[in-house]
């Protein structure tokens, strides 16, 4: 069966979102950087996961391959807040 992979799963929107797909009966993909959140979202759920971040060029090829390359869905929960001043933002602060 085809899963969903959801990118931020161990974060409040994307574990929230991970929670209401399995109760609709998807299979699913957990994707997050804190193994410890991650690991006990997906053992709540049943589903799989991998640990990573999405600024590491090497982790959707790790999600594809444990994964499997073909996806029903996938939603993309990453996020970060920056309280700065949108004069002060950097690239780097973007890129996070």
């Amino acid at each position: 069966m085809a899963k969903i992979v959801i990118y931020g799963g161990s974060g409040g929107i994307g574990a929230a979102t991970a929670r209401l797909l399995h109760r609709k009966g998807f299979d699913l993909h957990l994707v997050g950087r804190d193994a410890e959140r991650l690991a006990s979202v997906a053992a709540g759920i049943g589903a799989d996961f991998t640990v990573g971040d999405v600024t590491d060029d090497t982790l959707f090829a790790r999600v594809a391959e444990a994964a499997g390359e073909r996806l029903a869905g996938l939603a993309y929960a990453v996020g970060t807040i920056n309280l700065k001043p949108l004069a002060r933002l950097s690239a780097q602060d973007f890129a996070r």
